[in-house]
Formats: C-alpha cells, structure tokens, sequence
C-alpha cells in the first residue's frame, strides 16, 4: 500500500508529476512535521531543511523558491554530489498546508499509519542499519559513485562502521528508543527463567584491568540482577563466569539468550545442559 501525492489534471486525470510514497516513507513525513513546519516559519530568515524520508527520496524547503520539494535525489554517474530528479513533486505553501489539513483523512483510510514501526527501530545493531536501503540507500549509491582512486581515500562503509563503533560521542547521543513492541514473556516465579546477555567494553580495556566484556543476568519474575567482568569470550571462561553465579545459591529453570557465539560454543552448551 501506499501514499500518491500527485497533480491531477481538471481534477479527473492523474498526471506524471508527483510521486508514490510507501507507508513508512510517509510516516517518516509525519513524524517530522514540526521539523518541517519550523523550517517553513523561518524560510524569510533563509533557514533551509533537507530531510531524508527513505532510501534516495528527501523532504526539501529551500528559501529561495518558498516551496516544499518532495523529490527523489540521484548522484549522476562519477559525481559525488546529489541532484534532484524528475520523480517528484513540488508544493506550494498553501498546497503543503492542504496536504496536512488531509493527514487525519488518510490515518482513517490506512489505520496501519499509525502502528506502523519506523525502520531505523527495527535493526538489531549498527551494520544492520548502515546495510539498510532503506535508511541509507543514498549512502551507499554515493560510495558506489566513487572512482577507485577516491574510495581509497574515502574509506569503504565497513570501515566508517568500525570507526563509528569506536567514537563515545556516537553512542552517547544516539537516540535511544523505548517504545517498541516486546515478545511477551511469562514467568510463573522466581528463577523460572533468566536471560543473559554480554556487554563489550573493549573501548575502556587498559581502563578496566584488561576486562573487555561483562555478563549480565537477570532473573525475569524478581528482576535480580548478576554481573562478571570478564578478560575474553571464550568457552571456558564463559563456563567458569555462569559456574561463579551459580555458585551463590540460584539456577534458573530457563535460560535464555541471543545467538551470540559466545553462548554457541560447546564447553558452555555442555555446561548449561548438565546445570540448568
């Protein structure tokens, strides 16, 4: 399903001119409209605002033409910078304005709007968002532009990744999502079930005694908590942190935990089987 914004002729003939968002491009739009209205108050003060929707599709306002472009953006072949393409649509401010008078219109048509998960809040972690079309389809059609010489330079995606995983302020002020829809887990009393999870800190390594990595616990019914630092990810020294745990009294009935490859291996597979 999807949203046509698009220019009719004598109000019966669709033309070319528009273009066809699907839903979450849409919602993206939605959810920015006080962003994009701020943009539009300030447009006398030459404020202007290009606002990514989904893959090569952008949101402009541009204080020299007081309109709002809904337009797909393409680099041209060997260039590295984005020029708008014919796939669009261009509004007027009272068109605009008439488009958000219809939002409540077109939330009753499709109700699915309304419930629908962003796409950026559905990746499991950043190679998953950085690998979506999606959410950065503009990005990777740039370093796919870029000449061989220059993408030596410019450093390949997996490498702008590691970096990124490197920087504290890029986790800092990431946005952190609360609501989101959770697989319902029922837990009938303590020590029914626990789930287990590793953190990596191997940022902080020469900080920490040469601890990289912490094991965190919780017991689903109390919400009791367990924490190990850890050297390393490997087998035995998983087994021996989840043996140390329990040891001070507790075992779980289940044991749940990600398909990290630290809970993969033998020795602890072996050992969660003989314990729990």
């Amino acid at each position: 399903m999807t949203i046509d914004i698009r220019v009719w002729e004598n109000a019966t003939k669709p033309t070319r001119e528009g273009i066809n968002l699907p839903l979450l491009r849409w919602q993206s739009i939605c959810d920015n409209l006080q962003n994009i209205n701020d943009a539009i108050q300030h447009l006398k003060q030459g404020v202007n605002l290009r606002l990514h929707i989904g893959k090569d599709v952008f949101v402009c306002v541009n204080s020299d033409y007081l309109c709002i472009n809904i337009r797909q953006f393409l680099y041209p072949p060997n260039e590295t910078i984005l020029k708008p393409a014919k796939k669009g649509i261009t509004l007027s401010l009272p068109e605009w304005k008439t488009l958000i008078d219809v939002i409540p219109q077109i939330e009753k048509a499709v109700p699915e709007v309304k419930t629908m998960i962003p796409c950026w809040q559905t990746h499991d972690n950043q190679e998953g968002l950085w690998n979506c079309s999606e959410c950065f389809g503009h990005c990777s059609e740039y370093l796919n532009n870029i000449s061989a010489e220059r993408r030596k330079v410019c450093t390949r995606k997996k490498k702008i990744r590691k970096w990124l995983e490197t920087q504290e302020t890029f986790g800092l002020h990431r946005q952190v999502n609360r609501k989101f829809p959770r697989a319902q887990v029922i837990s009938p009393y303590i020590d029914y079930q626990w789930d287990v999870d590793t953190a990596v800190l191997t940022t902080y390594t020469k900080d920490n005694d040469g601890y990289a990595y912490f094991v965190l616990a919780i017991d689903v019914f109390s919400r009791f908590i367990w924490t190990k630092v850890l050297r390393s990810t490997k087998g035995a020294e998983m087994r021996d942190t989840l043996e140390s745990i329990f040891r001070e009294g507790r075992k779980p009935t289940k044991f749940r935990s990600d398909k990290g490859v630290e809970y993969k291996n033998r020795r602890l597979q072996d050992y969660s089987k003989k314990e729990v």
